[in-house]
């Protein structure tokens, strides 16, 4: 699950700005791959999200 330590240390920036630069770094895994580890990862642990 992508970020799911946040808040990190503020040190690493905000989540917009570790969001953007992972989905550039992560780019190259498919869209499914990529949809699994921004969100469908969190909703199948926690149901209650949806």
């Amino acid at each position: 699950m992508w970020s799911s330590n946040y808040p990190a240390h503020p040190k690493f920036g905000g989540i917009k700005a570790r969001l953007e630069e992972s989905k550039r770094a992560l780019a190259f895994l498919s869209r499914e791959d990529q949809e699994w580890i921004f969100g469908k990862t969190a909703l199948s642990v926690y149901p209650a999200l949806r």
